[in-house]
């Protein structure tokens, strides 16, 4: 048995201890063992009863204590410095999130007056399978950001390939993105686009801030898969628009 570390339950000894295993070590009494952990007798009869036992502690303090393998003594200077923690650009973060190849959305609500909102978007992901739950995270200088806090109903339009143009329109400020564009009203109220590879309505659970967005969790509450059972999706990878490879 190698060299292990012991951590103190008494609350005021803040080191750790090490212990020594014997080789001729006997087993301790039921009174003194407990799953997962060495107990250890009072001080005054320790130094009687310890070597019985073969268990020598450099801390008189402890009353209890769990062996664990002892970790390193420090960590490395490098995961201790905060510069080394920083030394990206914000430039960089982005590229390099931009290894992660996903689907792109058009993310859509309204406003308390019913006027349409919408935005590109592939900061999207299922939370949770029961209940049902999507995940969006809105920028916070996004036009769409207020409406959706005060509806409280998103719709995400999971785009097919064709819709690359689309994507685009969504992705700039314009004060009326829908001026051009087919959609129909969903049942709780957030725009649906024509020709979606899926449509998902959720109703918002959860709003948290966070950094320089918001994230929204919502339930859904409706779903409308593309009928065109060939249908492929627009793929977005470092940057540009991609497609899937066709089979064979």
């Amino acid at each position: 048995m190698g060299r292990v570390r012991c951590i103190c339950t008494t609350g005021h000894a803040q080191q750790a201890c090490v212990l020594l295993p014997n080789s001729r070590r006997r087993t301790a009494p039921e009174d003194t063992r407990q799953e997962g952990f060495l107990a250890l007798i009072p001080f005054r009869q320790r130094a009687a009863r310890a070597s019985r036992y073969g268990v020598r502690g450099r801390d008189p303090a402890c009353t209890m204590r769990r062996l664990i393998p002892a970790p390193p003594a420090r960590l490395p200077h490098y995961l201790l410095n905060e510069a080394f923690m920083s030394t990206f650009t914000a430039d960089e973060f982005r590229k390099a999130c931009g290894y992660w190849a996903s689907g792109v959305s058009i993310v859509t609500t309204r406003d308390t007056d019913g006027k349409p909102y919408g935005l590109t978007m592939n900061a999207v992901t299922s939370l949770s399978l029961d209940p049902p739950l999507f995940v969006i995270c809105v920028d916070n200088k996004s036009e769409t950001l207020e409406p959706m806090k005060r509806s409280r109903v998103f719709g995400i339009n999971v785009l097919a390939s064709d819709q690359q143009p689309l994507s685009n329109a969504f992705a700039k400020k314009n004060p009326d993105k829908f001026a051009e564009v087919s959609f129909e009203w969903g049942n709780l109220g957030a725009p649906l686009l024509t020709g979606r590879l899926l449509g998902l309505e959720c109703a918002v659970t959860a709003v948290y801030p966070e950094g320089d967005h918001h994230i929204f969790v919502g339930k859904v509450e409706g779903l409308t898969p593309s009928a065109d059972g060939e249908a492929a999706p627009l793929l977005y990878y470092r940057g540009r628009y991609a497609a899937l490879n066709p089979p064979g």
